[in-house]
């Protein structure tokens, strides 16, 4: 019963790498639109595959945090709702710092720092290295 996370997460990453094949990954030179969903759904899916070969369950207390959970899934729903509108730039900032700040602790100067770090690094890998169209959002 304990590898039931991580066996799902195995079944769930074979798949989306299944799903986002079909998309194409590579297209005129430049990521197609399966190429991200497959990258993530292979890491997905190699991390089950880990924690199951290493004989562990994913959570070594064997309890969930549903605080930190509840947190998480909020602040996704909030990201997607929030990209088109605010744009990558400040949704992105926006919902990373309170992450960090609400789930995880971390001081709000330190979260604000490591979101301008993070979200400095991610806009020049999608925007200028692969030239990915970003949302300007309320930047205009």
């Amino acid at each position: 019963m304990q590898f039931v996370v991580p066996g799902a997460l195995v079944l769930l990453g074979l798949y989306a790498v299944t799903a986002s094949i079909g998309l194409g990954l590579w297209q005129d030179g430049e990521p197609g639109a399966g190429f991200f969903p497959f990258i993530f759904a292979a890491v997905l899916g190699v991390s089950g595959l880990l924690q199951v070969a290493a004989g562990r369950p994913a959570s070594q207390t064997g309890r969930v945090d549903r605080r930190k959970l509840g947190i998480y899934l909020a602040a996704l729903v909030l990201y997607v709702a929030l990209f088109e509108t605010l744009g990558f730039i400040v949704s992105t900032a926006a919902v990373f710092a309170l992450v960090m700040i609400m789930a995880e602790g971390v001081p709000p100067l330190r979260a604000a720092a490591v979101s301008a770090a993070a979200l400095t690094l991610g806009y020049l890998v999608l925007q200028r290295f692969l030239g990915v169209p970003l949302p300007p959002g309320i930047l205009k």
